[in-house]
């Protein structure tokens, strides 16, 4: 996987996050919506199957696990910050408040920047070792 950019980092945990509570109706047989190629469907009627990989999202889901055990707090600030807490994420439209997530988290806003640069940097860690 080699050097990720901040921008791959968010991409990563917003997949993340939408995998964690399984997006919607297909959340049952564990493959979000989002990671079916409609058209691949359409074009390819064959006796092809298409194959889901969820390694990163697993991956993250691992580290946060982890971390959550040494550092509760900052594996919720991470949490909290990328949606994976709620009920449902859609990275399009749920932007992050940090002010108001500090505050749910009994924080202030700069512990709350200091512990989710340390969340994110375990995270890269995680991913940067994966190949």
């Amino acid at each position: 996987m080699g050097t990720l950019t901040d921008a791959q980092l968010d991409h990563y945990l917003n997949l993340w996050a939408k995998w964690c509570h399984g997006d919607q109706a297909i959340a049952a047989l564990g493959y979000p919506q989002y990671s079916i190629d409609q058209s691949f469907i359409q074009s390819n009627q064959t006796q092809h199957t298409v194959i889901l990989n969820h390694d990163i999202e697993s991956l993250i889901e691992k580290t946060v696990s982890a971390l959550s055990i040494k550092d509760r707090l900052l594996a919720d600030v991470g949490r909290r910050e990328y949606g994976a807490d709620r009920l449902s994420h859609d990275p399009e439209y749920d932007k992050p408040n940090q002010e108001r997530n500090a505050q749910s988290l009994g924080m202030s806003k700069s512990t709350y920047k200091v512990k989710l640069s340390a969340f994110r940097l375990v995270v890269w860690s995680a991913l940067t070792v994966l190949k």
